[in-house]
């Protein structure tokens, strides 16, 4: 099923390069850099793992590279692309930097559990938000002109650019899905947890 959406990951923003040695604070729904000055957001699964939308690097991120915060200090590498997925999924994922210091609650919900009506809550710069679910049952979307394809279920949380990559959450704060796309106003489309944990073998 091919569809037409705003991407999320397009909030630009400027880097500086910041010391090799300085520890990075990372915290749940926190703003990273994606490529060409963009930003996309990141979905922290617990303290050594997080995942971020395969589309924010545009097709230039490989397995091995770093992924930065808006500052250039390094949040970890990536592990695993979910275009290597079968099927393929609009994500990736991240292993934390030795010297990240993870703030804040986070941990890996129930995401196969969910089911349409269930309440949930999402996370990013300047957006803080909760809604339900409104399809629990995951379907195949196309973002970015067929490039992107991913598994994905529905909620009606409103999500703006550079919120591509963010968190779908329990009422608790455990992680759920992340988000690949959505039209800013009540319809917003995330990859589940449990397949991105069953299609990159987290």
């Amino acid at each position: 099923m091919k569809i037409t959406r705003v991407l999320l990951g397009a909030a630009l923003c400027a880097s500086v390069a910041a010391p090799a040695h300085a520890a990075t604070a990372l915290h749940q729904g926190m703003a990273i850099a994606a490529t060409e000055g963009y930003q996309c957001t990141l979905s922290i699964a617990d303290t050594a793992t997080a995942y971020t939308a395969l589309h924010c690097g545009d097709g230039t991120w490989r397995v091995g590279d770093t992924v930065r915060t808006l500052d250039g200090q390094p949040v970890g590498t990536i592990t695993a692309l979910g275009s290597d997925a079968s099927p393929a999924l609009d994500v990736v994922e991240i292993a934390l930097d030795a010297d990240a210091v993870v703030s804040g609650h986070v941990g890996r919900g129930d995401s196969a559990a969910m089911r349409t009506g269930d309440p949930v809550q999402f996370r990013a710069p300047g957006n803080y938000a909760t809604g339900t679910i409104t399809e629990s049952t995951p379907r195949r979307f196309i973002v970015r002109d067929g490039r992107f394809p991913s598994i994905m279920i529905n909620s009606d949380i409103p999500t703006y650019y550079g919120n591509s990559g963010g968190p779908l959450m329990d009422p608790e704060g455990n992680l759920l899905g992340v988000l690949s796309a959505g039209n800013q106003k009540d319809d917003s489309l995330f990859t589940p947890l449990y397949l991105i944990e069953q299609g990159l073998g987290s």
